[in-house]
């Protein structure tokens, strides 16, 4: 199976409409509850 998806630096950002906070957070390289923090400002 090939992955498709866009390189950015050392991350792979998978081709696909939705992200769980889980995986957004280890494309950015953040602890989830940044992620959380940011969504409530």
């Amino acid at each position: 199976m090939q992955l498709k998806g866009v390189v950015t630096g050392l991350n792979i950002i998978p081709e696909k409409a939705y992200f769980r906070i889980g995986e957004v957070s280890k494309i950015l390289s953040v602890e989830p509850y940044v992620i959380r923090y940011w969504e409530t400002e």
